[in-house]
């Protein structure tokens, strides 16, 4: 009958409910809050609507910014990207970058960028590290 049917895909709906909600209980949580948390903050340090690269446009989203998108490519073609696109800020997080970008891995630990990146901002409280360089002025090529 038709209320068995209702009654039937009510419990179903509901086992579904109360099993994503145990799951992401006892995982935690998937969504990138880091990123809400670094945009917010972010926001408050560089209230200039900065240029901010990222694999996601969260960050830039909650800070006013501008997002660019970051691109592929090595290292080296990736901040020259950055520089012609006068990007101020990029923000490497180990959710998304490693996955898709491993060659920027090296950039979860600050100890490993190179000159020309200061690390602003370093979040590893939800269990991923995130964190936001600050690019200096682009270095005067030489002829």
């Amino acid at each position: 009958s038709r209320t068995a049917l209702f009654a039937a895909t009510g419990a179903v709906l509901s086992l579904a409910l109360l099993h994503s909600t145990i799951n992401s209980t006892i995982q935690g949580t998937n969504e990138p809050i880091e990123h809400k948390r670094a945009g917010l903050w972010l926001k408050n340090y560089d209230d200039s609507n900065p240029v901010v690269m990222s694999r996601k446009p969260w960050v830039s989203f909650y800070s006013g910014g501008t997002w660019i998108c970051l691109p592929f490519g090595t290292y080296e073609e990736i901040i020259d990207y950055a520089y012609r696109n006068e990007v101020k800020y990029l923000v490497i997080d180990e959710m998304y970058v490693t996955k898709v970008r491993p060659q920027l891995e090296f950039l979860l630990d600050e100890k490993m960028a190179p000159g020309g990146l200061k690390p602003v901002y370093r979040d590893r409280s939800s269990g991923r590290a995130l964190l936001i360089y600050r690019l200096s002025d682009r270095p005067a090529e030489t002829s």
